[in-house]
């Protein structure tokens, strides 16, 4: 066993704790093999987690989990990092999800989720280095909740919080379909501004190749930053961390033909863009962009349009807007994916302490 791995036996399964990225990176194929059979979600990849890792943390002290059945097979995973942290100024050792807000979604990955939570939970429980366990955005009905549950189960103090509502659409197999998904009204107002585009100039919507990447991305990052988000100093042109994850997501997306980046032109001029993922059956929005010069004929609202109907054209299931439902997005479709934020506490005096200060006098004052 190496210096950076810790184990413990957990039932019937063994549990080990990755610290190095050397080891992590190792397990590329057999993780990928775990998500794809038992909760394929893209976020939880092994190429995302690494983007992400590189991108964001990349001294982080990543504390990746790992359970193996009696033959040594991966049944399990948990991808986790330790850093310090505060609760109303209260210092604190917390253990989270190696995530952020554009992970979109975080879960565990598991074989038997019941089985997986209850050995994860055993052994950090066992270990005495963290005051929290934080894990975000986990979907409803999600892996991770049998963690959670673990938690509740041994009398730990624990709390949840509402995270975010993402929208999604599902697709009907043809565009006739959409009648009973998605209003006439929106439709009727995406074809109109559609017609006020082409009186204007040459209009031009288009899936573009994954070639000259780096000259796409560009056009991209600057249509983004050239409105709101450049204003509230959010685009991704303006944080570096940022801009280096979109841009090693889309270089893992363009080897594996996950990548779908959209661009709608008025003269040869970019006016808005998606970046898009297809993965499986469904198409995944992380991120967009509009150029808001040119709001008056609504450039968003007419590329999500020919977006979908390009998705109904490829036959995919359906369309994931991702993070919270805007009411733009609620246009589209009111059906959301809830996602919850959950919160272990150490079960001594300082956990009950720190419980007591996130959630209980905040019911307390309600």
């Amino acid at each position: 066993m190496s210096k950076q791995a810790m184990r413990a036996q957990t039932a019937s399964l063994e549990v080990s704790c990755v610290s190095d990225l050397k080891s992590f990176v190792s397990l590329e194929k057999e993780w990928n093999t775990l998500v794809t059979t038992h909760n394929d979600q893209l976020f939880m990849r092994h190429e995302f987690l690494c983007a992400w890792y590189e991108s964001f943390s990349p001294n982080g002290d990543i504390q990746v989990l790992t359970a193996r059945s009696g033959d040594g097979r991966l049944v399990a995973a948990l991808p986790l990092m330790s850093e310090r942290g505060s609760i109303r100024g209260i210092p604190l050792r917390q253990t989270v999800a190696l995530a952020n807000r554009h992970s979109c979604r975080f879960d565990m990955i598991a074989e038997d989720p019941v089985e997986a939570g209850k050995a994860f939970f055993s052994y950090l429980a066992s270990r005495q280095d963290w005051d929290v366990l934080r894990i975000v955005d986990v979907p409803e009905g999600g892996q991770a909740w049998h963690l959670y549950n673990a938690a509740v189960a041994a009398g730990f103090p624990v709390g949840t919080w509402a995270g975010q509502r993402s929208p999604f659409l599902e697709l009907p197999d043809s565009e006739e379909g959409l009648q009973d998904r998605v209003s006439s009204q929106q439709r009727s107002n995406a074809r109109r501004r559609l017609r006020q585009m082409e009186k204007k100039a040459a209009v031009s919507v288009e899936r573009l190749p994954a070639t000259d990447l780096k000259a796409v991305l560009d056009d991209f990052f600057k249509v983004e930053s050239s409105g709101w988000k450049g204003r509230k100093g959010t685009a991704c042109e303006q944080d570096e961390q940022t801009r280096s994850f979109y841009t090693r997501l889309a270089d893992v997306a363009a080897e594996r033909e996950w990548l779908s980046l959209f661009r709608l032109t008025l003269d040869g001029q970019t006016i808005a863009f998606h970046y898009g993922l297809t993965y499986g059956k469904s198409y995944l929005l992380p991120k967009l962009a509009y150029h808001e010069a040119f709001s008056d004929v609504s450039p968003g609202l007419v590329l999500m349009h020919e977006v979908i109907r390009d998705c109904i054209s490829r036959q995919l299931n359906r369309v994931e807007f991702l993070g919270s439902d805007d009411e733009w997005k609620l246009r589209w479709s009111r059906t959301v994916l809830p996602h919850h934020w959950l919160y272990i506490f150490r079960d001594n005096l300082k956990g009950r302490l720190l419980q007591k200060v996130k959630f209980g006098w905040r019911k307390a004052a309600a």
